[in-house]
């Protein structure tokens, strides 16, 4: 009996083991346990393309194929359904929306779904259409939907466009201050083509964007939270039945008839009266307007001679304007677009005020145009605000006002400055050499007797300035610089940019109608506070400029107190009043700069100084 009950309870266990074991198991293979979520929290994973047969190997084994966000908000205001997929398109995931969890979970409560599965999509990828997107997650996200939901259901794909977006790469490198970047092309919700710089250390970061002149589609009508019609998760494929012989005599006859009526339209074309028709050997027909700026033609239309002149070359960089960028496309490739291709003012920069074609350093080859009435963050909408408390300046002769920017980034801020503000003549500092390279090929950087760049540490820069003998006297100086230490709570600048000796070798350097003007990111309030002080200590009157849709603050100090300012606070309206009327002063040189088509861009100067505030 002894051994009965030994050989019972042996078994006993064994049995436990084997039911841990499929257990263990279950939880090995089930993504939706070792997934799931909580009211109110988010779990994120990355889905591989392992053994898709679609996907470039290389590009299989180093990026994974989606990242999907899982959200459950129990507390949805309109509530729609249960569970839902959202496609976030190509570029829009660096957004606010899609890439912080405040964001996600808003979208959640938006769309109207408890749970929400938002899929954002990468960069070294190709997908295809929507639709061809939609199928290939829908094998994945039934295992994520809570209990109920899925299976021989349907669960609603959505998106904010009818397509899954559009996104060029225009070049990869390796920066050896900030590691890899990408500078790429996307299309935004507005359908205007952008071109940003991404370093990849921190891809939900936009180091710097600029608008383009280039080609766009015809608009959309706003699909935002629009919602596409639901499919099974795994639809079966579709039987399509043989056409009838019928159908089969149809179609021919038709192809027949369409093949005779192109043969006969073909040979009775003629030329049109007036112009001459260029044929190309490959059989194509360009209009004389295109063929007229174009290097390689044949032959040109007399009335296209007549209009730009014969054997006109190429066009080329204004010298007076501001010009383009380099030639677009990935390992030096190059693109002309009709966009860019402008000869005299009839061009797309040369109506909207933006830069004018500029050739490539790499080829020669003409590119899109940046738009440099375009700022694309509003702390540098406010940095410009700053500049209008310089006295005199809206009035002073062109380049008389020098203006020194430490962090040159993409150079969106120096273009815009060097383009609608006469007066103010720039040096910028760049510590890291690949940016300047970059700002040069892909931003539409140019230096010229108004502009010129420095490549070094701004530190260094700056303190060699101030031991001059007479020391060199700025306008303005401008900090835009970011800091890599991840450790304290401020981005931008690094903490030894605000120490006060160097604030006080910063106002040494300002004549005593300057202003210093500094680009504050700092989410630790303590530190904010201690910064604020400084400048406040150094200078004798320090503004702030709060950025609602960012985290910035711009400090606007100056080396003496503005007309009128006094130590009663009650006497500080006049001396804003005064910062005020400056600013509206500036803003009408900057909109007299702009031609017409690009005021729009440049009014903001009145609305930002509006929110102007005192430091006390």
């Amino acid at each position: 009996s002894l051994s009965l009950s030994l050989s019972l309870s042996l078994l006993l266990l064994l049995l436990l083991v084997v039911v841990l074991l499929l257990l263990l198991l279950v939880l090995l293979l089930s993504p939706c346990v070792w997934f799931s979520v909580h009211p109110g929290e988010e779990s994120q994973f990355d889905l591989w393309a392992d053994g898709n047969s679609k996907v470039d190997a290389k590009v299989a084994k180093t990026e994974p194929r989606f990242t999907l966000f899982i959200v459950d908000n129990p507390n949805v205001r309109r509530l729609k359904g249960t569970f839902a997929v959202f496609i976030v398109p190509h570029g829009r995931e660096t957004e606010w929306m899609f890439c912080t969890s405040k964001g996600r979970l808003v979208l959640t409560d938006n769309v109207g779904f408890r749970r929400l599965a938002i899929a954002t999509l990468h960069r070294g990828h190709k997908y295809g259409s929507l639709q061809d997107i939609r199928e290939e997650l829908s094998g994945h996200v039934t295992e994520l939907a809570p209990d109920g939901v899925g299976g021989k259901g349907k669960i609603p794909v959505m998106s904010t466009a009818d397509d899954a977006g559009e996104r060029d790469v225009c070049c990869t490198g390796h920066s050896e201050f900030s590691g890899d970047f990408v500078v790429e092309d996307f299309m935004t919700p507005t359908q205007h083509w952008h071109r940003r710089l991404i370093f990849l250390s921190n891809r939900n970061v936009v180091q710097s964007e600029a608008r383009l002149y280039r080609d766009m589609p015809p608009p959309l009508p706003s699909l935002a939270d629009r919602a596409l019609p639901p499919v099974p998760c795994q639809p079966p494929p579709e039987e399509k039945a043989p056409p009838s012989k019928n159908q089969k005599k149809k179609a021919k006859k038709a192809k027949a008839k369409a093949n005779k009526a192109a043969a006969a339209a073909a040979e009775n074309a003629v030329t049109t009266a007036g112009a001459e028709t260029t044929v190309e050997a490959a059989g194509n027909t360009e209009s004389s307007e295109a063929t007229a700026n174009s290097s390689d033609a044949s032959t040109v239309s007399s009335s296209a001679a007549a209009t730009s002149g014969s054997s006109t070359p190429p066009a080329t960089s204004s010298s007076t304007a501001a010009p383009g960028n380099s030639s677009h496309g990935d390992s030096g490739s190059s693109t002309a677009h009709p966009s860019s291709s402008a000869s005299g003012p009839t061009s797309a920069a040369a109506a909207a005020g933006g830069a004018t074609a500029a050739t490539a350093q790499n080829g020669g080859v003409e590119d899109e145009d940046i738009d440099a009435s375009f700022l694309a963050c509003d702390h540098h909408k406010a940095m410009v605000c700053g500049l209008s408390v310089i006295r005199g300046l809206a009035q002073a002769p062109a380049g008389s006002q020098k203006a020194l920017l430490v962090g040159l980034g993409g150079g969106g801020l120096p273009l815009f400055i060097h383009r609608f503000i006469p007066p103010v003549s720039m040096d910028v500092v760049e510590l890291d050499p690949s940016v300047y390279e970059i700002s040069k090929k892909w931003f539409g950087l140019r230096e010229d007797d108004r502009m010129a760049v420095h490549v070094a540490d701004g530190l260094k820069h700056i303190t060699d300035l101030a031991k001059q003998d007479p020391k060199p006297q700025y306008s303005a100086i401008m900090f835009d610089v970011d800091g890599k230490d991840t450790s304290v709570g401020m981005s931008c600048p690094p903490m030894s940019f605000v120490e006060v000796e160097f604030l006080q070798s910063v106002k040494s350097l300002l004549a005593p109608h300057g202003v210093f003007i500094l680009n504050l990111v700092c989410r630790d309030l303590t530190l904010q506070a201690t910064v604020l002080s400084r400048v406040h200590e150094v200078f004798a009157t320090a503004h702030c400029l709060d950025i609602a849709s960012e985290v910035n603050k711009i400090v606007i100090a100056l080396v003496q107190p503005v007309p009128c300012m006094h130590n009663d606070a009650d006497l500080h309206v006049p001396a804003m009043e005064w910062v005020k009327g400056s600013a509206v002063e500036l803003e009408k040189t900057i909109v007299d700069s702009a031609p017409p088509a690009a005021r729009s861009n440049v009014r903001f100067i009145s609305s930002m100084f509006a929110k102007l505030q005192l430091l006390s």
